[in-house]
């Protein structure tokens, strides 16, 4: 018996849902809608493999500049 097949499936929507999004000219409401499916199956996605998803580098605690790339 395969317990993967939930998060699979999951999976092969949530790459379905990602190129609708890419075939959608930006700035439209088809736009919008489709973003937002990929988001909810991100998140739904995360859920089935039991983890949190990474925090977005625009949520993220600013670093301190890196003294090698001071320049």
């Amino acid at each position: 018996m395969n317990h993967d097949q939930p998060l699979r499936r999951l999976l092969d929507e949530l790459q379905a849902a990602d190129a609708e999004r890419q075939g959608e000219p930006r700035d439209t409401p088809a736009y919008a809608e489709a973003v937002n499916r990929v988001d909810r199956l991100m998140k739904a996605v995360w859920r089935e493999a039991g983890e949190a998803p990474a925090t977005p580098a625009t949520q993220r605690a600013p670093q301190p500049p890196n003294a090698s790339t001071d320049l």
